[in-house]
């Protein structure tokens, strides 16, 4: 009770300050989470729930990106929840040990005291998952073999697997979400999910009719890409369709994959939880996937697209489903998943805790090498980085 008293005043004290307040019996090490919206903050809940007083720090982009959030998030008794203008997060610098963050942030390369943690946040889009930005880290945190071979050349590296995959391999999860969706779907109906990305590469504007032809046969929920539901027109049209249940930047796609069948999507990032969670996958194609800047040749989502599930490059042949998610069962490649992701064991968010606290504690040395690249990628603009 008094330990409870002296904490809330304390936080008190920091909405007044506008600092964080270290309570002396506390854990010294001051460690902040970075994000702008509520897919970043849902992907780290996990990995936070082990580090008991951290901050959340939200960048405000004043892209409505606030909004988006429930009110819930901003009265967290466990992480007390900073709100930060856009581009001020480096001046919070001396007020903590270690930044964790998923991308660059405007500022980032201006942190010279404090360590920075990143974290891999998906496998998609290669260019950008992989560029020079992630040298700025003491250590990045990966999902498995395959990225830490691609980030090792500018960071240390520690393969944790991803932070959300532990409520994958809990029963009790799964038990949850069928109670908690069963209003929503007809037992004797399969269930689809579909999950586009957003920008050029999505799929909505081409498939989506298409889609909303399958109700008729299925259950089809729709989950937005967490972009599409802040920043894009096409996401208030979504929330409008009737007889398709449509989720946005709040809800977990493992919650949804654990009540569906197969999954639809394209290049999204929602492809790789898909394939961890070993859902059927059908993929549909854009003409003008190549044309954007967001993937290359390289890019796993197209390199290993067939492996990954059953490739679609027409709207008409979402009429066969029951077809193609039979060939995408035979698809998934096995050993495809061996190097994408760490063996699970349920406690990824605690083996990455860990790495954050060593980090903290300046247990990770980068190479000459690594330095040098470091100074390179100081030099860049993060100004509009997402």
């Amino acid at each position: 009770m008094i330990a409870s008293f002296f904490r809330t005043a304390a936080h008190k004290l920091y909405r007044l300050l506008g600092s964080p307040v270290r309570l002396p019996w506390e854990n010294t090490t001051r460690i902040a989470f970075t994000g702008w919206n509520p897919f970043q903050f849902r992907h780290i809940q996990n990995i936070a729930k082990h580090l008991p007083g951290a901050f959340f720090l939200v960048e405000d982009r004043k892209n409505g990106n606030l909004g988006a959030f429930p009110e819930a998030f901003f009265h967290n008794a466990a992480n007390p929840v900073m709100v930060v203008k856009k581009g001020h997060l480096a001046r919070l610098e001396d007020h903590f040990d270690v930044f964790v963050t998923q991308v660059a942030f405007p500022g980032i390369q201006q942190i010279t005291r404090s360590r920075i943690v990143m974290l891999q946040y998906g496998y998609a889009k290669e260019p950008h998952n992989y560029g020079i930005w992630r040298s700025l880290a003491d250590v990045n945190i990966t999902y498995g073999p395959y990225a830490s071979e691609k980030i090792s050349r500018y960071t240390p590296v520690a393969a944790c697997g991803n932070p959300e995959a532990d409520d994958w391999e809990d029963p009790l999860f799964h038990q949850a979400c069928r109670e908690r969706f069963a209003g929503l779907l007809d037992p004797a109906k399969q269930t689809v999910l579909y999950a586009p990305t957003w920008g050029d590469l999505s799929s909505v504007d081409l498939y989506l009719e298409s889609i909303l032809a399958l109700r008729s046969r299925y259950n089809v929920l729709i989950k937005m890409h967490h972009n599409t539901d802040i920043l894009e027109g096409r996401g208030e049209h979504m929330k409008t369709l009737e007889n398709v249940h449509v989720f946005g930047a709040n809800e977990n796609i493992f919650s949804l994959l654990a009540v569906s069948d197969l999954m639809i999507s394209d290049y999204s990032g929602a492809i790789f939880d898909g394939f961890y969670c070993r859902r059927p996958l059908v993929l549909l194609d854009i003409p003008s996937a190549m044309e954007s800047a967001k993937i290359d040749k390289g890019s796993l989502e197209l390199t290993q697209r067939d492996r990954l599930g059953c490739v679609v490059n027409r709207p008409e042949d979402l009429d066969r489903l029951e077809q193609l998610a039979e060939n995408a069962k035979s698809r998934a490649g096995g050993g495809l998943w061996d190097r994408l992701f760490a063996p699970c064991s349920g406690n990824n968010a605690q083996k990455a805790a860990q790495v954050i606290r060593d980090a903290a504690a300046g247990r990770y040395e980068l190479s000459r090498g690594q330095l040098k690249l470091r100074k390179t990628a100081r030099r860049m603009d993060y100004r509009e980085f997402k």
